[in-house]
């Protein structure tokens, strides 16, 4: 592997995973749009998730490249879980509410940041790295990311609804490689998923790695690594 001068992340399963449960998203529709809805029925009726936002990303891609198209597909989801779990509401009173929770959602509370991250970016400051992120998130993720305090350690912050370009085209790393203001060989990039950032960041020159934080993965012809700190390792220690 060349000489790395710089990390880029993915943010989702990389750095954050979600932390409300669905009795406190209930407990929300219920205080905050007047719906009562069990927690064990809203459970059951959440579409699943993948195949839900895949529908909405029509070309492939466009979804997470428009922050307006992200802001109706997420509304849709959640208008779509309270109506199957049987709330009786016009449609749009049931988007309004899909719009609270995911306003809702934004709040630094709602979510976890890894315990593996915080030790990570400050031994990569340590050793003089770049770091940045590269994320198929809305325009709101800079300010989640900086009320976090994770972005005192970052020298960018790439979300693919302000650039217009989603992962996995090239164009979104390129974006990242501006900022860096380096060849994409010296520049290694971890996400938890192949498609999106493995085969994105490849395409585009960069080196990338899978974090694989649960085992599940099969043999890949990439890095991977169960924790953020198994970086330092490919790195040569």
């Amino acid at each position: 592997m060349p000489a790395i001068r710089c990390i880029i992340y993915d943010v989702g399963g990389t750095l954050l995973r979600p932390a409300p449960t669905v009795e406190q998203i209930a407990a929300f529709v219920r205080e905050a749009a007047g719906h009562d809805v069990a927690h064990e029925r809203l459970a059951a009726a959440m579409p699943d998730l993948r195949h839900f936002l895949s529908l909405h990303d029509q070309p492939f891609g466009s979804l997470w490249a428009s922050a307006h198209k992200l802001e109706h597909a997420w509304q849709s989801y959640y208008a779509t879980a309270l109506r199957a779990a049987g709330v009786e509401a016009a449609w749009e009173e049931l988007l309004a509410a899909g719009a609270r929770i995911d306003a809702w959602y934004m709040h630094p509370d709602r979510w976890e940041v890894f315990a593996d991250v915080v030790p990570v970016l400050e031994e990569a400051h340590r050793r003089g790295l770049q770091q940045g992120i590269i994320s198929d998130w809305g325009p709101d993720l800079l300010p989640l990311l900086h009320q976090l305090d994770l972005t005192r350690r970052l020298d960018f912050v790439i979300a693919s609804a302000v650039t217009g370009y989603a992962k996995p085209s090239a164009e979104i790393f390129r974006h990242a490689l501006a900022r860096a203001q380096l060849p994409p060989e010296q520049c290694l990039y971890v996400g938890d998923t192949y498609v999106q950032d493995v085969l994105g960041a490849r395409a585009a020159g960069l080196h990338p790695v899978l974090i694989d934080r649960e085992g599940h993965a099969p043999p890949l012809d990439c890095d991977v690594v169960r924790s953020l700190d198994e970086l330092f390792t490919l790195l040569g220690g």
